[in-house]
């Protein structure tokens, strides 16, 4: 076990001095953690996003956390180093937003999106920090990004498996 402890101590000694690098972007609600000053509009942009989400989906919850939410913006390959993600991973939630940046300001759409996504995990373990079942937190989560009704709607429609999706209606009314 001690050489896990020893690995563990280790990444979170690189994450450390990687992020005493940062730059902050801060709202009441969120504080956003970027590379440089060339990211500052997209950390603006994330803000906004984060905001617009924050009370949208907070109140269809009925649940608003007492404390900031941290996200990191990273490199993709900063992004696979600390959170050691899948290549299919558009982000994840730790205690932290964490996403990988590509291109975002050109695709702000994509970017809400999984913003929402993530905010959605954070929001689910301030209700309920442990216990939860994968298919719902992550069934929130994709019905809570824009669009996200819609499309998992169409989702349950089109299978014969699960009815016609007509259940979402109340969550979203």
């Amino acid at each position: 076990k001690e050489p896990t402890l020893a690995a563990r101590l280790q990444q979170w000694r690189s994450e450390a001095t990687l992020h005493r690098d940062f730059f902050q972007s801060q709202s009441s609600h969120f504080t956003v953690l970027f590379e440089g000053p060339a990211d500052e509009p997209l950390a603006s942009k994330a803000v906004e996003l984060l905001e617009s989400a924050y009370w949208r989906v907070g109140s269809a919850l009925s649940t608003f956390p007492d404390g900031t939410i941290t996200v990191v913006l990273y490199t993709e390959q900063q992004f696979r180093d600390i959170t050691r993600s899948p290549d299919w991973a558009a982000a994840s939630y730790d205690g932290r937003i964490r996403i990988p940046v590509l291109d975002p300001l050109r695709q702000v759409d994509e970017l809400d999106r999984v913003l929402t996504h993530e905010l959605t995990h954070a929001l689910v373990r301030g209700i309920a920090p442990s216990g939860v079942p994968t298919w719902l937190n992550e069934g929130l989560a994709v019905a809570f990004e824009p669009n996200g009704a819609e499309w998992s709607r169409a989702q349950l429609t089109a299978t014969t498996a699960r009815g016609d999706g007509q259940g979402l209606d109340a969550v979203f009314e």
